[in-house]
């Protein structure tokens, strides 16, 4: 289980702390919209790895979120600017550049992340569609699509399902293996009436036929894709392997630098000649985050974060040199091939580069068919018994959603959910989609056991009616997650939660509409900055 303590944002001006969160069910609540009840649950996933969706009249991008988790490894505490991550935790203070980076800390860390095949390779997911499972924004939820149209689809959010509930396989569905098939057949039909025009323009060209004759030209185009192939990928790796080592060398560059600063300050005292102050700093990419390294304790961790990142990506490096010896040596090998001599290369590519647009549709097809063959060679077949999982599991959660529908609804004749997302012409709307959501987030909860807690900013909306809403807590109840929950009540509603013995009330009444964030609890605040090294 992951429970959340405290919730903190701010900067060196302004800041707010919430610390009432506890187990079970958490209601935020506030007599009118705008007092900071989105903010609070927005800074929260921010600062889990989720994409920004704060209100338009929230500039984030000027605050630090802070989260304090309790994991199975301990008490954490994350931070969150832009796309810098800093971890504060038993181990010390690790920094992390980028939202990638930090997902592979939180797999390696915290909890193992699902694995999907995206673009043909495997893919970790990012904690932004992982969020999704158990976080449901206020606006801009939508039935038929996830949060975020850009990289990941709903399609990617259900084999990222299938992948928690070990069902997740690299495959190629009987209709895509035959539509593939299919394909394949119309170019190799397509080839064979150009290679009637094609012979007829290679015997008339003597120079062509001592080089490659026709018989053999289908031998040589395959010679030199195979080569082409390999020269691209030699290429990528060694890009790759550029990217690295420059990132390697900039950290290590930093490393001496911190290094060195123990060292001086063993027989003297720094001083900057601009201002004559005596503090130093380590400033992130970008220039987002900035660390107050004077103190030997701060410095040492930041030395150690940096450390770690060295550590990775030398092991990229390290795969990535293998990877490219491995092609390095399959490329000699080829060139060793007897029947054709790099010569035989040099003049195809210089004497006959200029061949008929026939010959280059027929070296287009040969690669779209090897490229389809690629991928009906490589392509796990889909195992009946999987296939049958999949389906079992799907049903099973369809099932559970629609036993939760009936139970909030009180009505055992309402329609069953028959897909987890809909379509776009049937999304649901009002209180249908509240409910929906509802529904989806506990069933996920249930049938994957994640353990996460779920934050559903605004669970009321689009005016979920009393009677429901008991039966939505009710039903949430039934969950061992932390639950956090928001909602606009109305005057005469304002004790209405004190009466359940179970749930957490949290006021945001007497809070300035558009001002949650002040000077109240700014000191506290940027002590936690201090802790983290920052200096805002």
């Amino acid at each position: 289980m992951i429970r959340v303590l405290s919730v903190m944002v701010g900067n060196a001006n302004e800041a707010f702390i919430e610390k009432r969160i506890s187990d079970g069910i958490n209601i935020i609540f506030s007599d009118d919209n705008n007092k900071g009840k989105t903010i609070t649950a927005q800074s929260l996933m921010f600062a889990m790895g989720s994409d920004p969706v704060f209100p338009p009249s929230f500039e984030h991008k000027n605050y630090y979120c802070i989260t304090t988790l309790e994991t199975s490894t301990g008490i954490i505490k994350v931070l969150r600017r832009k796309d810098v991550f800093v971890v504060n935790s038993d181990d010390g203070i690790r920094v992390f550049d980028s939202q990638s980076d930090f997902k592979r800390f939180w797999n390696d860390r915290i909890t193992e992340l699902p694995v999907i095949v995206k673009g043909g390779r495997e893919h970790l997911v990012s904690l932004s569609l992982f969020n999704q499972m158990f976080f449901v924004i206020q606006d801009g939820r939508v039935s038929s699509k996830i949060v975020g149209d850009g990289f990941y689809n709903k399609g990617d959010f259900v084999e990222m399902l299938y992948s928690m509930a070990a069902l997740s396989v690299q495959v190629l569905s009987a209709k895509e293996r035959d539509d593939l098939k299919a394909t394949a057949n119309d170019l190799k039909s397509k080839k064979k009436a150009l290679q009637k025009q094609a012979t007829i323009l290679s015997s008339q060209d003597q120079a062509l036929a001592i080089i490659s004759p026709t018989a053999d030209r289908h031998a040589m185009d395959l010679k030199v894709q195979e080569l082409d192939a390999l020269n691209d990928q030699i290429t990528e790796l060694r890009k790759s392997r550029n990217r690295s080592l420059t990132r390697l060398k900039k950290n290590e560059s930093v490393l001496l630098e911190l290094r060195a600063l123990d060292r001086t300050v063993g027989v003297g005292e720094l001083v900057c000649l601009d201002c004559g102050s005596d503090r130093i700093g380590y400033r992130t990419k970008g220039e987002e985050t900035t660390f107050d390294i004077t103190t030997t304790d701060i410095r040492q961790q930041i030395i150690s974060s940096v450390d770690e990142r060295i550590a990775s990506y030398r092991d990229e490096l390290e795969k990535t040199e293998y990877a490219l010896r491995q092609l390095q040596k399959e490329m000699n090998e080829l060139m060793k091939d007897g029947s054709v001599s790099i010569l035989d290369v040099m003049a195809y590519r210089e004497e006959y580069r200029g061949i008929s647009e026939i010959d280059y549709q027929i070296v287009e097809i040969d690669r779209s068919i090897a490229d389809i063959e690629g991928k009906l060679n490589t392509a796990t077949i889909l195992d009946s018994d999987i296939k049958d999982a999949k389906k079992v599991f799907m049903e099973g959660l369809l099932e559970r959603m629609s036993e939760a529908h009936k139970f909030i609804s009180n009505d055992v004749n309402i329609e069953p959910y028959k897909s987890i997302f809909t379509t776009s012409s049937t999304a649901y709307s009002g209180s249908e989609a509240t409910e929906y959501f509802i529904c989806r987030t506990f069933s996920l909860s249930k049938e994957l056991q994640h353990g996460y807690p779920i934050v559903i900013d605004s669970f009321r909306a689009e005016d979920l009616s009393t009677s429901r809403e008991r039966l939505v807590l009710d039903l949430l109840a039934q969950l061992p997650n932390q639950i956090i929950l928001t909602t606009t009540i109305k005057d005469e509603e304002h004790d209405k939660y004190s009466t359940h013995n179970n749930i957490n009330v949290i006021d945001y009444s007497a809070h300035k509409s558009y001002k949650l964030l002040g000077k109240e609890h700014l000191k506290e605040f940027l002590k936690e900055l201090e802790d983290f090294g920052i200096v805002p």
